[in-house]
């Protein structure tokens, strides 16, 4: 298999949107099996801390970072939600920490692949993507004290052509399909022209897209004539709660082998998207349903389109918060971060204040 890689560098404020354009794939160099993005990002922090109440306060500081991106060629936006612990400050009365700009998040890779929907990568034009980072801060200690910081990011933006010499891909397997089922089963199916006795299909299967290994073997059935038609039901196992990629590799008598087009399965648990938001848009008010079965303690933070923290609210034992807005928010794009306390697993939840 073969690549090529066109790329952007894009600095920022670490809050900054941002539009650019990269190349397509031009089909002259073969057949298109699978386009990776990926962005690898770099964040510059510093801050300014100090306790203004009149006791002693043990402030804790981290900063969470939330990567986006999406395009017309994408289906699905991407998100990437994640958070840096910059430690533990005990402040007297009066006291300051302050601490210059300096690496926080050194090359962190967010990625994305695609080998489904790819045609319009396909061309001599480009493709448009949209970046929308957010750089925030997290502290606790205190409701009362004076904070300031600044940030700024690089990402080094790209996307890689997987592909194959068009030779390779065969013209007489009119049609191979990867299709879910339901939690347990993906039909493989596929049709077949010009069939030759002795011919092999084999089904293979990979967790990356690129290292393929066999599962189950067929042999070409041509009690029909020339035409034949294929169909397998393969059954997931427990720990393939993901993105699975499947191809046919056909083995000729005369020991010629060749390749499918690779199709992609998508078998993350639906269970797995366990929160949720409404009404959006939204007014006065929020509600975040935690599908999860069991009450939970959770922080829920509302954060401006800006890296704002707007406001904080805490819930114990609850399957949903309704978390009304302490102020008018202003009309825009907000994000709602929920945490849960004990896990400390995030989710990010965009929404829009009319």
């Amino acid at each position: 298999m073969h690549s090529v890689t066109y790329d952007t560098l894009v600095p920022g404020t670490g809050n900054a949107a941002h539009n650019f354009s990269l190349a397509q794939f031009d089909p002259s160099l073969g057949t298109l099996v699978s386009a990776s993005i990926h962005s690898v990002v770099s964040v510059n922090y510093g801050f300014t801390l100090q306790n203004v109440e009149t006791i002693q306060r043990n402030f804790s500081v981290s900063v969470g970072r939330y990567d986006y991106f999406s395009g017309s060629t994408l289906g699905t936006p991407y998100s990437n939600l994640l958070s840096i612990d910059l430690g533990s400050f005990v402040l007297n009365p009066n006291d300051i920490v302050s601490k210059a700009p300096y690496t926080v998040l050194y090359r962190y890779v967010n990625s994305d692949s695609l080998t489904t929907n790819i045609v319009n990568f396909l061309g001599t034009g480009t493709v448009d993507f949209y970046y929308k980072p957010i750089t925030y801060t997290n502290l606790t200690g205190s409701n009362t004290y004076y904070y300031s910081a600044s940030a700024n990011d690089t990402v080094h933006f790209s996307i890689t052509y997987y592909y194959c010499n068009s030779i390779t891909l065969l013209s007489h397997i009119l049609d191979f399909s990867a299709i879910r089922q339901d939690d347990q089963t993906v039909a493989l199916s596929w049709s077949v022209s010009n069939e030759l006795p002795g011919r092999k299909y084999s089904i293979q299967k990979s967790l990356d897209g690129y290292h393929f290994s066999d599962m189950e073997t067929a042999l070409s059935d041509t009690s029909g004539g020339q035409s034949s038609k294929y169909d397998y039901d393969y059954r997931i196992a427990k720990d393939e709660n993901r993105i699975l990629y499947f191809r046919l590799k056909v083995s000729e008598l005369n020991g010629e082998t060749s390749y499918s087009v690779i199709r992609s399965v998508d078998m993350t648990s639906m269970s797995a998207l366990s929160v949720s938001l409404y009404p959006n848009p939204s007014d006065e008010y929020i509600n975040i349903v935690f599908n999860q079965g069991v009450s939970k303690n959770w922080m829920i933070e509302i954060i401006s389109d800006d890296g704002r923290m707007v406001q904080r609210n805490s819930f114990i034992n609850v399957t949903t918060a309704h978390v009304e807005f302490r102020n008018r928010l202003a009309a825009g794009v907000y994000f709602a971060k929920a945490t849960e306390q004990f896990s400390h697993k995030n989710y990010l939840l965009k929404f829009v204040v009319r």
